[in-house]
């Protein structure tokens, strides 16, 4: 039988990722350090959630489920054989060092960033887990980063309260102009020496691949 929560503005309605709530509380708080403001956020003590609306509305979230699904894989990577850093270098990362350096962002906060700025139609830390592929809880990290650093601002959503949109801010224009400008260097620089027939070979086969790659992870699912 699904857990109920009474609404402000109308009946009790199931609790929406209940199920995941009793692996919050296996967490470790070394390991939830690692996932953000938000989570951090919801009372240690059960009796204690059902009474906070805020954390209640939060659980009921993606970016929660999210968050639980990343910090569980963490914890059993050990066990897989995996180290706790895994990481690939980049040439793009070498190219934006110079700017994160002087906004003093990491790379992740910076990429979060370019991700609203050049995608205005994507509004929530979800949406970067979804389509930028980035962790959650890297997301839930870097995007509290870029909202103090105020290059974000929350919104709640008009038709669910459950929802925090994120906005880029005034200030944010300036550095995601200059990421813009990084990204079209390094894209010229990377393909350098190639005609235009090579590019459309190669363009078309990015896009063939990334439907392949979404295939396959909506297999795994």
């Amino acid at each position: 039988m699904p857990i109920m929560l009474t609404r402000k503005d109308g009946p009790p309605t199931p609790f929406r990722n209940a199920e995941y709530i009793p692996f919050y509380y296996f967490i470790p708080k070394s390991i939830l350090s690692r996932c953000g403001a938000e989570l951090n956020a919801i009372p240690r003590n059960p009796q204690e959630l059902f009474h906070n609306r805020a954390a209640c509305e939060f659980v009921e979230s993606d970016l929660f489920r999210l968050l639980i699904i990343d910090a569980t894989a963490f914890m059993v990577w050990p066990y897989m054989g995996f180290g706790e850093y895994m990481e690939i270098y980049s040439g793009y990362d070498a190219m934006c060092k110079p700017l994160c350096q002087q906004l003093k962002l990491p790379q992740t906060a910076f990429d979060i960033l370019m991700f609203f700025g050049n995608n205005p139609e994507y509004h929530t830390a979800s949406d970067v887990v979804e389509i930028r592929r980035i962790k959650a809880n890297l997301v839930s990290v870097n995007v509290d980063k870029l909202v103090c650093e105020g290059y974000l601002e929350r919104r709640e959503a008009p038709d669910d309260r459950r929802k925090t949109l994120l906005f880029c801010t005034e200030k944010a224009q300036d550095v995601i102009e200059k990421g813009r400008m990084i990204q079209s260097i390094f894209k010229d620089t990377l393909l350098d020496g190639t005609d235009e027939a090579s590019k459309e070979i190669f363009f078309h086969m990015l896009h063939v691949m990334e439907e392949n790659m979404d295939n396959i992870l909506k297999g795994a699912k």
